[in-house]
């Protein structure tokens, strides 16, 4: 049997090296779009596997094709399909479209939210790039899941930056699988490829925490969102490490979601950590209503200080976050992917500073 253009097997009694056809084969696959620019290759095990051959002889196919500028390398990452030239020789044109992502569209209102999309959509402006703002609403989180796919593989974006706790691990991966210009913003997924740009959460919170026990507190509330969300997850590991370096044992009865119940318990705590400002404007509601006086019955802090709680009073200790910083950093990382920049996947992760105010 002779390896044809249309052919999908391979001739092994043939005198054309096996690498050679494979090389062929795929090659016919890429111009045909069997995958799209961008797209993540398979790998040399994926490929030995497929066509029951060694990963020596896949490999020499696809350096064959990174050497025709077909594929490119990402260190770290794997291998992607590049954009196509057309016959006079001009690379596919891209969108210069960029998907930034949320939960839900009520949130872009929010300052943690709307600074960091101006910080993205400033930098691309720069570059003539469009900002689109996309959402996957809590109601059809099953669809809604779908939709970055949808938008890679249709090409209507060059890139994506989440700002998304909820979507999920499997998604993101599935997400890195077909996109080369992916950035997560106050997420992480160690070991995935995926490149991220952070607040520091962990040392913010061990920040408020010290601050708490040097003014003589051991026991303190801390009021999250939702132990889900990987940046909330920063914030107890904070705390707990704050409180082991100065031993203090952990109380998990101190940690909630939400729920301020532990103010009404036997052993109320002193202080009170809100890990966001939504916690912050709940919770002082419930203090005041139980009767109690900030600060001298219960230290109030709000983990980051926004527009929102710069209007409580006393005024709340808390961190300032660089949100604009981190929404500019997180464009100039996902540029770099588009125009395929070499180097392993990037991590950003930003300073807080803590801010004393009258609540504590």
């Amino acid at each position: 049997m002779v390896l044809s253009a249309e052919s999908s097997t391979l001739d092994y009694d043939s005198p054309v090296p096996i690498y050679y056809q494979l090389g062929r084969l795929l090659r016919q696959q890429i111009a045909e779009e069997a995958y799209v620019s961008g797209e993540r290759f398979p790998s040399e095990r994926e490929l030995a596997g497929r066509y029951g051959i060694n990963r020596v002889t896949a490999r020499k196919a696809i350096e064959a094709l990174v050497d025709e500028e077909l594929l490119f390398r990402r260190r770290g990452m794997g291998t992607f399909v590049a954009r196509q030239r057309d016959r006079t020789g001009e690379s596919e044109s891209r969108t210069h479209n960029v998907c930034v992502g949320l939960y839900d569209l009520e949130y872009i209102t929010h300052p943690y939210f709307s600074i960091t999309i101006k910080g993205i959509g400033e930098v691309l402006d720069l570059k003539g790039y469009h900002l689109q703002v996309s959402t996957t609403h809590r109601n059809s989180r099953r669809d809604d899941e779908t939709f970055y796919m949808r938008v890679v593989r249709d090409k209507r974006v060059d890139g994506l930056v989440i700002i998304d706790q909820v979507i999920t691990d499997g998604e993101l991966l599935r997400l890195r699988e077909k996109a080369a210009g992916l950035v997560l913003v106050d997420r992480e997924l160690p070991g995935s490829g995926i490149s991220c740009v952070l607040l520091d959460n962990r040392h913010g919170m061990r920040q408020i925490v010290e601050h708490l026990i040097d003014r003589g507190h051991k026991r303190m509330l801390l009021v999250l969102n939702s132990l889900r969300f990987f940046n909330d997850r920063e914030k107890l590991a904070g705390y707990r490490e704050a409180l082991e370096a100065h031993g203090i044992a952990y109380d998990d009865s101190l940690v909630t979601e939400r729920s301020m119940d532990a103010l009404d318990g036997p052993e109320p705590p002193g202080a009170v950590i809100f890990g966001d400002d939504v916690r912050t404007l709940d919770g002082i509601k419930s203090i005041r209503q139980r009767g109690l006086r900030i600060p001298k019955d219960l230290a109030v802090a709000s983990f980051m200080q926004t527009a929102i709680t710069s209007q409580i009073e006393p005024s709340l200790t808390g961190c300032r976050a660089p949100l604009h910083e981190m929404g500019a950093a997180s464009a100039r990382v996902l540029l770099d992917l588009i125009q395929g920049e070499e180097g392993e996947c990037k991590r950003i992760c930003l300073e807080m500073e803590l801010v004393s105010g009258a609540s504590t």
